[in-house]
């Protein structure tokens, strides 16, 4: 009997001001790798720039690939400005994104505004 390639998997997401952290997980939740600016070991290069963005995607595309991965789901958390760019860049003909989730915890009307001065 013939093993089933890996059709599902997760990408997540997290967006900080300063760098954009990158994983990928099966659909039981085991990691198979994960990428960050870091990971690049460029270092004339500022982490959080829509360029390292880019190759970090080629490395996650190249990946997806050798694993014969078809269909993908996405969650992304985070204010940060990778969120955007990761997901322009991850289009491909060879896997489907199913579904984009985001999972960015906002308040819903903020802290109490401080007192204000009297005169």
């Amino acid at each position: 009997m013939k093993t089933q390639n890996n059709i599902l998997a997760h990408l997540y997401i997290q967006c900080a001001l300063k760098n954009t952290i990158l994983s990928l997980t099966n659909f039981e939740g085991k990691l198979y790798k994960q990428w960050s600016a870091k990971s690049l070991k460029k270092t004339d290069l500022k982490k959080n720039t829509p360029y390292n963005i880019q190759l970090i995607t080629r490395r996650i595309k190249k990946y997806i690939f050798s694993k014969k991965i078809r269909f993908l789901k996405i969650y992304i958390k985070g204010n940060g400005s990778g969120r955007y760019n990761v997901i322009q860049h991850i289009d491909s003909k060879k896997f489907k994104v199913i579904f984009i989730f985001d999972n960015t915890k906002l308040p819903f009307n903020g802290c109490r505004a401080p007192k204000q001065k009297r005169r």
